[in-house]
């Protein structure tokens, strides 16, 4: 029989264990999105608690999904290079993978910039080169992409200036060609984003056609409203929780009225 004193010291190492347990954020794994009749699995593979490959499979708008994002860090978990693998590019490209380069400044503890090549079919190069900037906080207030001039220099093809409030970011404006092409404005609510990656997912964000930036927030997004030459599109979410404080589920009410749900998996 155990004694009183051994009772009490196994119930506090249970509780101990318990509060680490609790205290252990988990790590979103899998993300599946259903509308209508289609899903797209969205899964996410870590090392050291840092992302470094997501798939999405599935089908969306009629047409098959089949992206894979693979991350390259060094043994300090910088970011080196980025590979986004889509058999769509192939349309247009002798490849159906983009290799972004990283770069990163030790000295300042940021990233620097992007460069990627861009071989396409009809026999073109186009080398192009994304800069970012930081505020006085040390956040990213602006992503600028290079372009070809067609005259051997460069010029800026596309910019990005972000607002942020909270740790969220809650604005971005983006230039093609140095004019205004769409504004994105978001609203947060206070839980934790379980894809909050910070600066890293400005870098994805920053990858071509991809303008996800409100996933480097510390919140969850609920409104997001794209204006795009005076025609504004806003797409609303709702959450349930888990007792993490993470989200358990989602519900999107889309521009066009139709509602898309996501349901999350997380590792233990």
């Amino acid at each position: 029989m155990l004694d009183r004193f051994t009772i009490l010291f196994l119930l506090t190492l249970l509780l101990s264990c318990k509060k680490n347990e609790q205290e252990t954020a988990p790590l979103l794994s899998k993300m599946e999105t259903t509308l209508g009749t289609e899903t797209v699995t969205t899964t996410i593979q870590y090392v050291n608690g840092k992302p470094v490959f997501m798939q999405a499979l599935g089908f969306s708008g009629g047409k098959a999904v089949n992206i894979a994002t693979k991350i390259f860090r060094n043994a300090q978990g910088i970011i080196e290079k980025i590979i986004i693998k889509n058999p769509a590019y192939l349309a247009t490209f002798l490849t159906d993978s983009i290799i972004y380069i990283i770069n990163y400044s030790v000295v300042n503890n940021r990233y620097t910039s992007l460069i990627n090549n861009l071989f396409f079919k009809n026999g073109a190069t186009e080398y192009d080169s994304t800069y970012l900037t930081y505020d006085a906080s040390g956040m990213v207030s602006q992503a600028t992409k290079l372009i070809n001039n067609g005259s051997g220099g460069m010029q800026e093809g596309e910019r990005n200036e972000f607002t942020y409030n909270n740790g969220n970011l809650i604005r971005c404006k983006n230039c093609i060609l140095s004019s205004m092409f769409l504004e994105q404005n978001v609203i947060y609510d206070t839980r934790i984003n379980p894809m909050g990656f910070g600066k890293e997912w400005i870098l994805i964000g920053s990858t071509r056609n991809n303008r996800k930036f409100e996933q480097s927030s510390l919140n969850n997004a609920t409104t997001i409203s794209y204006n795009q030459n005076g025609t504004i599109s806003t797409t609303t979410s709702t959450y349930t929780y888990n007792s993490y404080g993470y989200p358990s589920s989602k519900t999107d009410v889309l521009p066009n009225g139709s509602s898309q749900t996501s349901a999350y998996t997380y590792l233990n």
